[in-house]
């Protein structure tokens, strides 16, 4: 097929695993986060924290970046550009 991506098992298996931990992660420390500061101030930062790497996991880990075209690669920077505005607006 044209634009299959082909990955390996292996391969997609540590895959997997780095993206899990980067998310699982991210979640701890931002409940953590929760129990040592006010949610107005924790909810803005845990909102980008989640969605950015989860983002960038998918672009460059997976390669999903291969199956957008341009127009959709600038709605996520906007999506990520925008979510780091919301974020620092409330700090």
């Amino acid at each position: 097929k044209k634009g299959a991506i082909s990955v390996s098992l292996p391969q997609m298996t540590w895959k997997s695993v780095v993206a899990v931990a980067v998310i699982f992660s991210g979640v701890f420390l931002a409940f953590r986060a929760f129990t040592m500061a006010p949610i107005t101030v924790v909810n803005p930062i845990f909102f980008t924290a989640t969605m950015v790497p989860r983002i960038l996991i998918g672009l460059y880990i997976f390669k999903e970046k291969e199956q957008f075209d341009n127009i959709e690669k600038g709605y996520i920077a906007l999506s990520v550009i925008g979510a780091i505005i919301i974020s620092l607006s409330f700090i």
